[in-house]
């Protein structure tokens, strides 16, 4: 599940439209709705019964979903509209 979620984060930063993206496919307003809905999934996952019960896999997706909201918190989706 992480490393299919961190695979589609790398990607879609890769293909996003800004100045470090690769290809630029993306526009900076739709990364915004993927990252949302990349992090309801990663909250999701918090309550898998699997994930519940394994302190380790608890302790990473907690981890991951913190890093996951920390990132969109700081990120200026308004940069490219001023």
């Amino acid at each position: 599940i992480f490393g299919a979620t961190g695979t589609g984060l790398l990607l879609l930063n890769a293909f996003t439209d800004t100045p470090y993206g690769l290809k630029r496919k993306v526009s900076f307003k739709n990364h915004k709705t993927a990252d949302q809905l990349l992090l309801s999934g990663l909250l999701r996952i918090l309550f898998l019964r699997s994930i519940r019960e394994n302190k380790k896999a608890l302790w990473l997706a907690l981890g991951f979903f913190g890093a996951g909201l920390a990132n969109y918190l700081l990120t200026d989706y308004n940069a490219g509209s001023r």
